[in-house]
């Protein structure tokens, strides 16, 4: 059975773009609606990675994020950052469930290798032993 994965990003073509690159060896599940997209994630539970968005510091994808840190439902569920902002990429990356931040645009092959390296072949690994990853594009 594949990983499953949920892709929170108000845009549609970044939820597209992660669908379709991670397809092959994952469930892909996408919300571009917070509200919508906290139901989700509890309708979920047993969720093998997030990916989330945060653009802005009144965000309501901040809010998300808040939860996601804060609920012992995802206290082991990876989370990989998107994010165009350097300043919330940092308050992002020292939550102990991040496990990398890519700044957007992204080069969809790191997040292909990320997820196989991180999500798909180490299943055991404790989110606290994870090296935290930043990725920018040149």
């Amino acid at each position: 059975m594949k990983k499953k994965v949920i892709c929170i990003d108000r845009s549609n073509a970044i939820c597209f773009l992660v669908k379709t690159v991670l397809k092959s060896n994952y469930q892909v599940l996408s919300e571009q609606n917070s509200m919508k997209a906290i139901e989700l994630l509890h309708n979920n539970q047993q969720i093998d990675a997030i990916i989330l968005s945060i653009d802005s510091e009144t965000d309501e994808f901040n809010e998300i994020f808040h939860h996601i840190s804060t609920s012992t439902f995802f206290s082991s569920t990876p989370v990989i950052i998107l994010s165009e902002s350097e300043e919330l990429q940092k308050l992002a990356a020292k939550n102990q469930n991040v496990i990398a931040v890519f700044t957007k645009p992204f080069d969809p092959l790191e997040l292909i290798n990320l997820m196989n390296e991180q999500v798909l072949n180490n299943v055991e690994t404790q989110i606290l032993s994870r090296k935290r990853k930043f990725f920018h594009l040149n």
